[in-house]
């Protein structure tokens, strides 16, 4: 297990709720929907399931309408706790998703969701679901998306509130990059792409002008304040995208913009 890695998300899962802030703002909200709608209940049916890297377990309870049986793992200890809360009728693991501890075979699909990007490298974790994934079974992945330049590492930002202070591991993969790379390790691609074209617009500007704020107060030391307005820059940014999305706009610009700010793709082991 990569000591460093679990440390840092030790130290996150205990301070940072992740599903109090990112999977209620418009980011989460519209990842939820695309995720749920379109690749969990039209991909999983039935079987083995692992949701590796599962965090709190927001996807757990939307698995085990479709999945037999369902394995969440996660490398933090604290978020695991969380996910317990959330869906118990799952199986929990602490593990790293490079060293996953999986018998051969024993899977018929894993789950994947905004994990791979901050891993220091894909090999070893491609390998043991390659290795844990039986003939005929399904990989389902998501990860940021780019354009212009990949990045690789992201500077804290608001997660210094929370108790973290150095750069971490956050890459990208664009659609096509990642269905090479699982190729490599024994899957054929089933459908790949890109999604969240709905915020393309106001987004990143949204979370631009909240962020002045928000660095302001955290700058003069007013940090439950500062953890506040996060909170509330959140929420309103995900009741906008509710309007957007129940507007019809939503639509509108799914179909008026051909790349999206996530990437997603669905293998099969072959």
């Amino acid at each position: 297990m990569n000591q460093d890695l679990k440390h840092f998300y030790e130290v996150l899962g205990k301070n940072y709720v992740e599903e109090k802030f990112v999977h209620t703002s418009a980011w989460g909200l519209a990842r939820f929907r695309f995720v749920t709608k379109n690749l969990i209940k039209k991909f999983v049916n039935g079987g083995v399931w692992a949701d590796v890297g599962c965090g709190g377990g927001v996807y757990l309870p939307e698995l085990l309408k479709s999945a037999d049986k369902v394995i969440a793992i996660d490398i933090s200890y604290p978020v695991i706790m969380r996910a317990m809360l959330r869906a118990q009728d799952c199986y929990f693991l602490v593990a790293d998703a490079c060293a996953l501890p999986l018998g051969k075979g024993v899977l018929d699909g894993v789950f994947s969701s905004e994990v791979i990007e901050h891993l220091p490298g894909y090999e070893g974790f491609l390998s043991d679901v390659a290795y844990s994934i039986k003939k005929g079974g399904k990989i389902i992945i998501t990860c940021p998306n780019w354009h212009k330049k990949r990045p690789f590492r992201e500077e804290p930002g608001v997660l210094r509130l929370f108790g973290i202070e150095d750069s971490y591991i956050h890459t990208a993969y664009k659609p096509e990059e990642l269905a090479g790379i699982v190729e490599k390790f024994g899957f054929r691609v089933i459908e790949r792409g890109s999604f969240e074209k709905e915020l393309r617009l106001w987004g990143k500007l949204w979370d631009f002008l909240w962020g002045i704020i928000v660095n302001f107060t955290a700058s003069v030391g007013m940090r439950k304040f500062t953890i506040f307005l996060y909170r509330l820059q959140c929420l309103l940014g995900g009741l906008i995208w509710w309007i957007v999305n129940f507007s019809g706009l939503a639509y509108v610009m799914r179909k008026l913009f051909r790349r999206g700010p996530r990437t997603y793709i669905i293998a099969e082991k072959v």
